[in-house]
């Protein structure tokens, strides 16, 4: 009752709201926690409590992902609860009642635990960390603090999670992109592009000729797909003009098809 009082509370609530709201009598209250730091450190453990083991307990019951969204929520909770005691909270992180810096590593671990269960089945980016989530999620509650902008902070929370799903389409094109112009483009004078190539490419890697370009070999025109051929049309040489009226003056070659044996 009391974390619930503490959450909804714009200002610091005194012991008799809590009591009343609980109802209890002030002094049942008092006689259970009898300063009102007691009170603030029991609800303050039971939230990093419910944050760190809920981490594992979420895992149980949901896939990664939707386990990390899940505490993302019991996060916001916990900011929410704490606002609502903030004064009393940070007195006592001022003189060491409690130690702020062990509750940050436990939050850290709790966040790490979904992450790597995350990581084993590609459920979540590999490239994003613990301290990066926990960032995130300090901004939000910042800007869009529970319970007032709630709807505020879901969606934003939904974009979060939006960016730490793995881009598996995006992974696969560029590895389909990477794997074609492998193939059909080994060389550094070919252009990019045949069937199994990038979009709109051309359907045949032609090469292009010009200084520091090689010429067309056999192994250019396989590339690296075995004995599947990428040949373009065959070019045909072109005699040089008047070169069969050359040929009949000086009678030193034959000209067969148009080309010069």
């Amino acid at each position: 009752m009391a974390t619930r009082v503490f959450a909804s509370a714009d200002t610091e609530p005194s012991m008799r709201a809590i009591a009343r709201e609980a109802g209890v009598g002030i002094a049942t209250l008092y006689r259970h926690f009898p300063t009102r730091e007691s009170l603030v450190d029991a609800v303050y453990r039971s939230q990093v409590v419910r944050l760190t083991a809920g981490a594992r307990e979420l895992l149980d019951q949901l896939p990664p992902a939707a386990a990390m969204r899940r505490w993302m929520d019991l996060f916001g909770d916990w900011i929410a609860t704490k606002n609502g005691m903030l004064d009393t909270l940070l007195a006592m992180i001022e003189t060491g009642e409690i130690a702020h810096g062990q509750t940050r590593t436990e939050l850290i671990a709790a966040i790490t635990t979904i992450l790597d269960a995350g990581h084993a089945v590609d459920d979540l980016r590999r490239d994003v960390t613990a301290e990066d989530i926990a960032a995130s999620l300090i901004g939000i509650f910042t800007v869009a603090p529970k319970p007032e902008r709630e709807v505020l902070a879901s969606r934003l929370l939904n974009l979060l999670m939006d960016g730490l799903r793995p881009q598996a389409d995006e992974a696969a094109a560029g590895l389909l992109l990477t794997e074609g112009f492998s193939r059909c483009c080994p060389q550094p004078g070919y252009r990019s592009g045949c069937d199994q190539g990038p979009p709109g490419g051309d359907p045949r890697p032609a090469p292009l000729y010009g200084p520091g370009y090689p010429q067309e070999s056999e192994h250019d025109v396989r590339g690296l797909a075995g004995d599947r051929e990428h040949r373009q049309p065959p070019r045909v040489a072109q005699a040089p003009p008047h070169a069969e009226d050359r040929s009949h003056d000086s009678g030193s070659s034959a000209v067969q098809g148009g080309v010069p044996r």
